[in-house]
């Protein structure tokens, strides 16, 4: 670390032991543009001369809390859990250290670290750099705490909270395929499943979304005409399909939001057409497949996704 004299010994006496530092995570940056701060676990003095010390993201590693939804059976002993227990939102606290070398930098400080962490009207867009770099939205949950040490030096601790409890990878993974018509053997729409076929018809129509995180991702599907009423996205992982009805022509583009639950044919919004299930991406790799009543060149599907974490 490259600090001054003085800023080296206030730090070799600073009481770490509380919170302890976490090795595994390299930094934290909050906010964006000039507004942006990067806490670090190895911090050297920005261009304002202030060290910005990460020790602690409290909650970081625990997985995402969960709402146990039971239901009882009369009146007997036992009780019937739901098919699924929805994650509730994730609490995490920063905590850290500013390092300066004089009081009005302190000063200045401070109110910066106020203004990167103003999240009461608005999700703060934030990068937690580990072995695997993540993404969340979080916003402020409380009072931002600090504590002088000394004239020149301050504890800090941010509480936040996701209303997306998971975390996201980086990168933007995208993958692209044609419809695959049936061909011509007697197959009606809609499409009944199990689905088997004996010939695979024009158009491939497969492809394979791999989710590299340990949590299921919604993805982002869009879909190029033209293309005839019947067509579906199958997710052959789980069985879920996903379709609408009503069809594509020429230079129309349909785009799904698999999370928000929405979808628009160039803006039109259209979701209360839909049949079948939202689905999302299950962890590891899954097999897609994208139907339709006839082939055509032009018709295509891109499915766009980021990994998600616990």
């Amino acid at each position: 670390m490259h600090f001054s004299p003085h800023t080296a010994r206030a730090l070799s006496v600073l009481p770490m032991a509380e919170p302890t530092p976490q090795p595994l995570i390299i930094s934290l940056r909050v906010g964006e543009d000039e507004a942006a701060l990067v806490l670090s676990t190895d911090p050297a003095a920005d261009e304002s001369g202030v060290a910005w010390l990460l020790s602690d993201i409290d909650g970081w590693h625990a997985t995402p809390p969960t709402e146990a939804v039971v239901t009882p059976l009369g009146l007997s002993d036992r009780s019937v859990a739901a098919a699924r227990f929805p994650k509730s939102p994730r609490e995490i606290t920063v905590h850290g250290y500013a390092l300066t070398g004089s009081f009005d930098t302190a000063e200045d400080a401070r109110n910066r670290l106020y203004r990167a962490f103003d999240g009461y009207a608005r999700e703060l867009p934030i990068v937690v750099e580990e072995s695997t770099p993540k993404r969340i939205s979080a916003r402020t949950a409380g009072a931002i705490e600090t504590a002088p040490l000394g004239p020149t030096h301050f504890t800090f601790a941010v509480p936040l909270i996701l209303p997306d409890p998971l975390k996201y990878g980086l990168n933007l993974r995208r993958k692209a395929t044609d419809a695959q018509a049936p061909g011509e053997l007697g197959t009606t729409f809609p499409l009944e499943f199990p689905l088997t076929f004996t010939d695979s018809g024009r158009g491939t129509g497969r492809m394979t979304l791999t989710n590299s995180g340990t949590a299921p991702t919604y993805p982002v599907s869009v879909l190029n005409g033209p293309l005839s009423e019947g067509w579906r996205i199958v997710n052959e992982a789980t069985g879920d399909f996903l379709s609408f009805s009503t069809g594509l022509g020429h230079g129309q583009r349909l785009r799904i939001d698999h999370a928000a639950r929405t979808a628009d044919i160039n803006g039109a919004p259209i979701a209360a057409l839909a049949n079948g299930s939202w689905w999302p991406l299950q962890p590891g790799r899954n097999p897609v497949r994208f139907l339709a009543p006839a082939y055509h060149p032009e018709a295509a599907w891109t499915a766009s996704f980021y990994d998600a974490y616990l």
